[in-house]
């Protein structure tokens, strides 16, 4: 077996010999261009349909339970109440209908906070994303978003979620608005004592768009 490995080796060396002998009286063949790089176009990710996400059953039941129960550690008592003025409802609507931020434009700082609230509250969590001032996101998309929300809140019957807001939001209009040029600063009480704020900023299109916060 080695021999024949030498004597196919040895032809092989024999033939180079020969072929550079022929070639040596020729002028080199120019070196072909480069090539161009290939650049490969990411996929599009396609957007989610907006759905408003319910949990089964029993852990619906669950839920209500321990919201409802003086005696849960999850007991979620609310005084006050989240809602809608009639004209935010108009633009709630218009921006739903649309999805079109441009419907906002003109809307105060205070009302663009409550319609990214209400649209938590009914699941409609791309038009919630799109809320979002695109300079405070850092990069995070929506897929991300709605993967991080998807076993918060989101999860929860849109009953559940109006009861967090109840809790969270019921005393957002007496709070504290600080002015500071393109940004807005809202400092309010929630029914369990605890201060939030949150902070809208005025995006290149003139429309007003709530600052990602990670809670």
């Amino acid at each position: 077996m080695k021999i024949v490995k030498i004597v196919f080796i040895a032809s092989l060396c024999a033939m180079l010999i020969s072929l550079a002998a022929c070639n040596a009286g020729e002028p080199p063949a120019p070196t072909p261009p480069p090539a161009p790089p290939i650049v490969e176009t990411p996929p599009e990710l396609p957007l989610l349909e907006d759905v408003d996400i319910e949990m089964t059953a029993p852990m619906a039941d669950d839920w209500a339970f321990d919201i409802d129960n003086p005696e849960s550690p999850f007991y979620l008592p609310a005084i006050g109440r989240f809602g809608l003025t009639e004209s935010e409802l108009a633009y709630y609507a218009e921006y739903i209908r649309t999805g079109d931020l441009a419907a906002l434009y003109g809307v105060a700082p205070m009302s663009v906070l409550k319609l990214w609230i209400q649209a938590g509250i009914e699941g409609q969590i791309y038009e919630e994303f799109q809320l979002f001032h695109p300079d405070t996101l850092y990069g995070e998309t929506f897929e991300e978003y709605y993967f991080m929300n998807m076993s918060d809140g989101m999860e929860a019957t849109q009953r559940v979620r109006q009861r967090f807001a109840d809790i969270f939001f019921a005393q957002l209009e007496d709070g504290d608005i600080v002015e500071q040029g393109n940004r807005t600063i809202i400092s309010f009480d929630t029914e369990i004592g605890e201060r939030l704020t949150l902070t809208l900023r005025l995006s290149d299109d003139g429309i007003w768009l709530v600052e990602r916060e990670i809670f």
